[in-house]
């Protein structure tokens, strides 16, 4: 089960600031990125694995404005070790964004690079005037709880949508991170979807 959670302009406002640790580069993707892109997401985790993360179909991936001019990466050594893509969720009007692919390369781990890539993306959908920003987790299961990732993603401000299928996973969840209960569910989806004419 994945689990979609949502931030509004108003908690995107309140984050802090975030400096990169020493030895470490936040900046834009750029040009000629796509190939250590491509590695990156390839080796982030095993459900990734699967998919065709190869230079061709990265190209692809970023041949849209919102993923070339809004997703991050951080750098190490000449290597990208964590990333987040921005891509626009068109079925909302005003249109909504959406934080994709957001990784940490194992042994860079624990030093908030994801909240960083994250933020970076968060203010840059927030300069273009989104009402919003959304992410679906990856798989939820009794063996892999994706802790880190959802503790990042509350640290945000983002909340989780409530749905039956959810609803006790996401309490679960909470306790385990030690997140203070009740959970806080997201209430204003209805507000933003509309029919753009």
């Amino acid at each position: 089960m994945q689990i979609r959670m949502n931030i509004s302009p108003d908690a995107i406002d309140a984050i802090p600031s975030w400096q990169p640790p020493e030895g470490y580069a936040l900046r834009k993707i750029q040009q000629n990125d796509e190939e250590r892109l491509a590695e990156l997401l390839a080796g982030a985790t095993a459900e990734w694995a699967q998919n065709p993360f190869d230079l061709p179909h990265m190209q692809e991936y970023l041949d849209c404005p919102e993923r070339r001019h809004g997703s991050y990466v951080v750098e190490h050594g000449g290597e990208l070790v964590a990333s987040c893509f921005a891509t626009q969720r068109a079925e909302f009007c005003p249109a909504w964004g959406v934080l994709d692919y957001v990784c940490v390369r194992p042994g860079h781990r624990g030093k908030d690079l994801g909240f960083g890539v994250c933020v970076s993306v968060l203010r840059y959908f927030r300069s273009r005037g989104y009402k919003a920003v959304s992410l679906l987790t990856l798989d939820v299961t009794a063996d892999n709880r994706r802790l880190a990732a959802i503790k990042t993603y509350l640290k945000l401000g983002f909340l989780p949508e409530q749905t039956e299928e959810n609803a006790a996973v996401c309490e679960d969840i909470y306790r385990e991170l030690g997140w203070p209960l009740p959970v806080v569910w997201w209430g204003g989806v209805a507000a933003f979807q509309c029919s753009c004419k």
